[in-house]
């Protein structure tokens, strides 16, 4: 979308009686010299929440352009995941699976359950409806933040499910007592979930533990990298099943 014209913006300042107002047509990164704010806002939130380099902004806007004791709006943020045991997003992706007449696809099948897809996730989908899903990085952004994160998630399986891949959501407080989230189970917003598909369905029995590893870096620089694992592992605690993704298998949508 392109911003609205010098004009445009002009009449709306006017019409809804604002002053003092100076737009930058940059990135905040990019400014020289600011001067301090009481409060500083950004809304570089993607589906997956931190693909606008988020973490890149909020270090410098804290550094740079906030007053000592001043509001960084959001103030945290928290990435949530959980197991996704409807097939309907990886049928989607497995299309080649049905391409026959002596051709091989593999690479092309494999390729693309190596990325992330934008979806939307009715919580009957996801295992338990998705209460149980479970945060699995967390920013305070009152501090620096680092680049690169990573997780663990675990669930013990009550009865026999197959998980089909993972939803990824997060939940941004804004100031104190006010969330705004993207999870399945909040209301709708224009954001939606993301979805990491697994390669292939996993069969889980009861009494066993499915693990999920998560790692990340986004960056204006190095743009952005998700790589996710997937583990069975028996009662007794023996790993069975292991499945490791990545973008850098795939391709960005």
């Amino acid at each position: 979308m392109r911003p609205a014209s010098a004009p445009a913006r002009q009449n709306l300042f006017k019409l809804n009686k604002l002053r003092n107002i100076e737009i930058i047509p940059a990135r905040s990164t990019e400014i020289i010299e600011p001067e301090l704010a009481d409060v500083v806002v950004t809304e570089t939130l993607g589906n997956y929440a931190l693909e606008e380099f988020l973490v890149e902004t909020m270090n410098d806007a804290a550094a740079r352009h906030l007053k000592p004791g001043g509001v960084l709006i959001p103030g945290r943020l928290e990435q949530m995941i959980a197991p996704v045991t409807a097939p309907r997003c990886r049928n989607e992706l497995i299309a080649w699976d049905s391409i026959g007449r002596g051709l091989d696809f593999g690479p092309a099948r494999v390729m693309s359950l190596n990325n992330a897809y934008v979806r939307k996730f009715p919580p009957a989908e996801l295992l338990d409806r998705g209460r149980t899903a479970v945060t699995w990085d967390t920013l305070d952004f009152k501090v620096r933040n680092r680049f690169a994160r990573k997780g663990t998630a675990e669930w013990r399986i009550a009865e026999p499910v197959t998980v089909h891949g993972l939803a990824v959501w997060w939940a941004a407080e804004l100031v104190p007592g006010v969330t705004l989230s993207t999870s399945p189970l909040a209301a709708p917003t224009h954001w939606e979930q993301l979805f990491l598909p697994a390669l292939e369905p996993l069969e889980l029995k009861a009494g066993e533990t499915l693990v999920v590893q998560v790692r990340s870096r986004s960056s204006e620089e190095g743009g952005t990298d998700l790589a996710w694992g997937l583990r069975a592992r028996t009662a007794k605690g023996k790993e069975r099943l292991a499945q490791d993704l990545s973008l850098e298998k795939g391709f960005l949508p």
